[in-house]
């Protein structure tokens, strides 16, 4: 039987196992995306509880917020919104375009579209604390985008994804309040109203977060793993474009408008990760015809991972060297 001191220390070893692990995300990311190309039956058989995985994270995401957390959103109402008009402006509008520059088959467009339809994912939040962002910005319009999406991103994937497909508008809405909407207000509840199992839960959330992304991603990779090995460099380079250009979009017009350096981090890495989960999730329930749909969303959530990763290290790093220059004065 363990010793009080071996005990603690395993504990601390596991605590910081789970605090590291959603830090390095693109890295657990590409090992399923990996093992779903080369062994695709180990990991195919989510592809059809893709919804009800990214269900699972979105409560994982109102387990982390609270009453209060929805009067933060009010508080900076101009970055918020600047950052959701970004982040619905502009990823849609470069997913437009680079379907029509790169002619991008139908079933593909889709995809893309869908992924710059989607409003910004969680691991935006995270990258924003390890570039030394400001973190309450990332997580108000992390939580402002994702209110609004069941209105916002089904009407905006009509307008531009209309043309390659029909569509109902009303089912996917009503599908985006089942997989995103509902599941954040149970996490909230339960936040509240029941504080020690919340608290619990919260601690390996974020890490079980992970892995199901991770999931959703490999299962995908898996089913389409044919498709991959014949435009897998081409579109891996269309999803890592789409995602650059958001970042970069993102930057530019937060220094355009004189953001603070921690508030430009928070919307750079806002605009341009997005909730691709949620775009497989779309893909799977109403493009079940268009079977490389969910593709670019399941690549979108490596790519993003990964360039989130390098981009919040720089601005760490950028950071820490104003610091270092006003601690100098």
């Amino acid at each position: 039987m363990p010793q009080g001191g071996d005990f603690m220390r395993v504990k601390s070893v596991l605590f910081s196992i789970l605090q590291t692990l959603p830090k390095v995300s693109g890295i657990v990311i590409i090992i399923f995306s990996v093992l779903g190309f080369f062994e695709p039956k180990s990991l195919t058989w989510a592809v059809p509880y893709v919804p009800y995985l990214l269900a699972f994270i979105m409560f994982g995401m109102g387990l982390t917020i609270s009453p209060e957390d929805f009067k933060k959103v009010l508080q900076h109402p101009r970055d918020v919104f600047l950052g959701m008009l970004l982040q619905y402006s502009i990823m849609p509008l470069v997913a437009v375009g680079i379907c029509h520059v790169f002619k991008l088959p139908p079933e593909l467009a889709i995809g893309v579209i869908l992924v710059g339809c989607a409003p910004g994912g969680t691991a935006s939040n995270v990258m924003t604390f390890i570039g030394r962002g400001n973190v309450a910005l990332s997580v108000s319009m992390t939580l402002a985008s994702t209110i609004v999406s069941p209105l916002l991103t089904p009407v905006l994937i009509y307008v531009f994804a209309g043309n390659y497909v029909n569509m109902s508008v009303p089912a996917m809405m009503l599908s985006v309040v089942q997989m995103v909407i509902a599941p954040i207000i149970l996490g909230v509840v339960l936040n509240k109203y029941c504080k020690n199992i919340s608290k619990a839960a919260t601690t390996v959330m974020p890490l079980c977060s992970v892995f199901v992304i991770a999931l959703i991603a490999g299962a995908i990779v898996g089913k389409n793993a044919e498709h991959l090995m014949h435009a897998g460099l081409f579109l891996i380079g269309v999803v890592l474009l789409h995602n650059l250009l958001g970042m970069f979009v993102g930057w530019l017009v937060s220094r355009l408008v004189h953001l603070d350096y921690d508030k430009t981090t928070a919307v750079s890495i806002e605009v341009g990760m997005q909730n691709s989960g949620l775009a497989a999730g779309i893909a799977a329930l109403h493009f079940a015809t268009n079977p490389l749909a969910p593709l670019p969303a399941a690549l979108f959530s490596v790519c993003h991972n990964v360039t989130g990763s390098v981009f919040a290290g720089l601005r760490r790093r950028g950071s820490l060297q104003r610091q270092l220059r006003e601690d100098a004065k």
